[in-house]
């Protein structure tokens, strides 16, 4: 995720599940790219609610100064489920549209309406609102 400026206070996430914050880095006002990825952690996280992910300095730190640039705040991400982590809607709606493609496989071949219906409804809980 790229920002020109660090946020005033939480910076929250465009993505789903988070597992791993791996590297945060700016460009200070000198133009040079300064990587906040130290020990110890210098944010505090909360992926595990019902909100977009998002993270923030502790308590003790604050966001450092960037420079007037265009792309001055970035963010990489570990995201998406580990394959025992996958809850069982998202692995039936899955397994629902993989059933609808091989119904409709070929030419003229009709999908059931209600298959992909249903999957969609399963997944609802899992899709995020477009990013703003």
């Amino acid at each position: 995720m790229v920002r020109d400026t660090f946020p005033p206070d939480v910076w929250e996430l465009p993505l789903g599940k988070i597992q791993t914050i791996d590297k945060v880095e700016y460009i200070d006002v000198n133009g040079a790219t300064i990587d906040w990825t130290s020990s110890p952690v210098r944010w505090e996280t909360d992926f595990d609610t019902n909100f977009r992910p998002r993270f923030r300095p502790k308590p003790a730190e604050t966001w450092p100064s960037t420079g007037d640039f265009m792309g001055a705040a970035r963010v990489e991400v570990t995201a998406g489920w580990s394959q025992d982590d996958i809850p069982m809607t998202v692995r039936q709606a899955i397994l629902l549209k993989v059933a609808e493609f091989e119904q409709s496989r070929g030419p003229g071949d009709e999908t059931d309406e209600f298959i992909g219906t249903a999957a969609e409804f399963m997944l609802s809980n899992w899709t995020l609102p477009p990013w703003q």
